[in-house]
Order: C-alpha cells, then structure tokens, then sequence
C-alpha cells in the first residue's frame, strides 16, 4: 500500500523535530518504505509552505552514500540536484527517474548503474566509469562525460545533444534513438556502436574510431564532422550525410548503399572494397580519394555523380556500371581496369587519366575530353565518342568495334590493325 500524504508529512515534522535535516533519504529510512519520487514532491510542498530556506544537497549527497555503503541500492526518483559525488563508488546504483541536474561525478564508478530517465543536464561525468549502465531515455544535454568509460552502456532514446563525450570509450553502447546533436565525439571509441535512428546532426566525430558501427536509413548525420574517422566496415546504408565532412576518413569495406552523399567533402577519403551501390555524390568533392575494388553500380533511386571531382583518385577496379556520371572530374585519375558498361560520360574530364584494360563497352562518352589519356587495352565497343577529344591519346591495342566517333577530334596514338567502324 501507497504511503499517504499525511504520513510522510508526520516523518518529516518528527526528523525536524530531532534537530535533523528532513532529506529524502531520512525520510524514507524514518518511514521504513516509500518511493523516493513520492517522498520527493511531499518534501517539495513542505518546504514551500513552511518557507524552508535551507540547503540540503550537501546533506542529502552523503546521506545516500552512507545509505549506499549500508547495503542500501535503490534511490529511484532520488534528488541529487548540484550534488558532489566526485571519486565516489556508486557500482549498481538505482538512480533511475533521479534528478542529478548540474551535479559533480567525475571519477566516479557507476558500473552498471541504472540511470534511465535520469535528469543529467550538464553533469560532470568526465572520467567517470559507466560500463554497462542504463542511460535509456536519460537527458544528458550539455553534460561533460569526456574520457569516460560508457562500453557496453545502454543509451537508447538519451538525449545527448551538445554533450562532451570526447576521447569516451563507447565500444558496443546502445545509441539507437538517441539524440546526438552537435555532440562533441573528438577521437571517442564507438566500435561496433549501434546508432540506428540516432540522430548525429554537426556532431563532431573527428579522429572517432567507428570501426564495424551501425546505423539505418533513419539516422541522421548531415552536416557532421567525420574528418580522419575510422568508419572501416561500419554499415552506413541509406545515411544522410549530407554536407558532411569526411575528409581523409577510412572507409575500407564499409556499407554505403544508397547512401545520401550530396555535397559532402571527401577529399582523400579511402572507399578501397566499399559498397556504394546507388550511393549519391552530387556536387560532393572527391579530389583524391581512394576507390579500389569498390562498387558503385547504379540503382533505381540513386546512381549519379554529376558534377562531381574525381580528380587524383584512385579508382582502379572500380565498377561504375550504368552510373551517371555526366561533367565529372577525371583528371589524371587512376582507373585501370575500371567497368564503365552503359554508363553516361557525356562531358567528362578524363585528361592524362589512365583508363587501361577498362570496359566502356556501350558507354556514352560525346564531347568528353580525353587529352593525353591512357586507354591503352581498352575496350571501347559501341561507344559513343562523337565530339570526343582524343588528342595526344594513348589507345594502343583498343578495341574501338563499332565505336561512334563522327566529328572526334582524333589526333591519337592507335595501332594499325585496331578497328574502327563509325555507326
């Protein structure tokens, strides 16, 4: 049975009446029972209409760690508002439905505390430990939990947005649903980290490690800082990123399917065996990336890379089968043995590109430039190449088998038995 009103009221008035301090945690140890949230709003009227002035936090801080050392675990809906609790063993602690608003916990060990639906604004948490606790819907906005120990923690629906939480182990933690705003994440562990539905928005993940991390077509990270991120082998399909930074990031053998990349900087990025299968770069700056042995075959709801820079990059063996890659920039890019069957290269730049043994079989190459490019071993059958310019292009041993090539302007180096037939 529920404590009533005047009951709670009646331990106060007799803990007063020693000369002591009514905290919550008095109150409770007086009664024998009751919940702490209940205790809590009862204590709040009493003060109010009695014109209590006096500060019990400090009081109230160690009556819960004597409480604690006692045995004592459960404080659900306990008020810790501005409370110091620096260096202090809490391991299991029940804080869940508490209010820790602006209050001191560095160093401290909460292993396996539960603090779902915690208040935990702006608390200090920097090096506290917080393996395998339960954050579940607590609200941690502009809390400091830098170099803190969070693995295996359960964050699902916690509200992080603005929150420090730089150099912070956060291997395999539970971030799904979790709001992660304009968090600070600067070289954070996030290794196998489940983000899915989290949003990430101009978060600051620079020099993260997100090696294996997870996420889903509802995470949000437009605008987000990636830059020297590990995302090896992270699962990024059908992620907003866009106007992301992930310049020099490593992205070897990562999920992009259908990933939003629209105006992103991925300068020097290594996408060397990602999955980018109907990944959009529109307008995005890839000057030196890295794409071996990637895939970025077309798909229905997203294949273009109109307009974008693959100046300098690295992309030998890559499949762009079908893309769309109208005016994009190849100069002097590395694309050896490359598939470009079917794709639409109508304007683009492949000056001093090195093309050899590529397919472009039926590919759409009018008016593409192709100064002083390599093709050497190509395949080049029932391409078009009206309007093409091959000066000073190397196309020894090409195969140009019922190749387009009215009005080109051919001023290449090709092998006299190469064939050419104009359609």
């Amino acid at each position: 049975m529920s404590l009533r009103f005047s009951q709670i009221q009646s331990a106060i008035e007799a803990i007063v009446a020693k000369g002591q301090n009514p905290t919550q945690v008095k109150v409770r140890e007086y009664l024998g029972k009751g919940s702490y949230t209940t205790i809590n709003q009862v204590l709040r009227r009493w003060r109010k209409e009695n014109n209590s002035t006096v500060d019990l936090k400090p009081m109230e801080s160690l009556d819960v760690l004597t409480s604690y050392q006692n045995g004592e675990r459960d404080f659900s809906g306990v008020d810790l508002s501005e409370a110091t609790l620096v260096n202090v063993n809490l391991s299991f602690i029940d804080l869940s439905n508490s209010h820790l608003k602006l209050s001191l916990l560095q160093n401290a060990n909460l292993r396996g505390a539960n603090l779902s639906n915690s208040n935990l604004v702006k608390v200090n948490l920097e090096n506290a430990d917080l393996t395998g606790a339960d954050l579940r819907n607590a609200n941690l906005t502009g809390a400091n939990l830098s170099r803190g120990i969070l693995a295996g923690a359960d964050l699902r629906g916690a509200n992080l947005a603005e929150t420090i939480l730089a150099g912070a182990d956060l291997r395999s933690v539970r971030l799904n649903d979790s709001k992660l705003q304009r968090a600070k994440l600067i070289k954070a562990n996030l290794m196998l980290a489940d983000l899915s539905n989290a949003n990430l928005s101009n978060a600051d993940l620079s020099e993260a490690n997100l090696t294996k991390s997870t996420f889903n077509h509802h995470s949000k990270l437009n605008y987000v800082n990636l830059t020297q991120a590990n995302l090896t082998q992270s699962d990024l399909s059908g992620v907003n990123l866009y106007g992301a930074n992930l310049s020099n990031s490593i992205l070897i053998k990562a999920k992009l399917v259908r990933t939003q990349l629209q105006n992103a900087n991925l300068q020097e990025a290594n996408f060397n065996q990602a999955q980018l299968q109907g990944a959009c770069f529109y307008k995005g700056n890839l000057y030196k990336c890295s794409f071996v042995n990637a895939r970025l075959q077309s798909s229905q709801n997203c294949r273009n890379l109109y307009l974008t820079n693959l100046a300098n990059t690295n992309l030998n063996k890559t499949d762009f089968t079908g893309a769309y890659l109208e005016k994009v920039n190849f100069t002097e890019a590395k694309i050896i043995g490359a598939k470009f069957n079917d794709s639409n290269l109508t304007n683009a730049n492949f000056t001093e590109a090195n093309l050899s043994n590529s397919n472009l079989d039926s590919a759409n190459l009018q008016k593409a430039n192709l100064t002083r490019a390599k093709l050497i071993e190509s395949n080049l059958s029932n391409t078009n190449l009206t309007e093409v310019n091959f000066t000073r292009t190397n196309l020894i041993d090409a195969n140009l088998t019922n190749a387009k090539i009215d009005t080109a302007t051919f001023n290449a180096t090709l092998m006299p038995d190469s064939t050419i037939k104009n359609s």
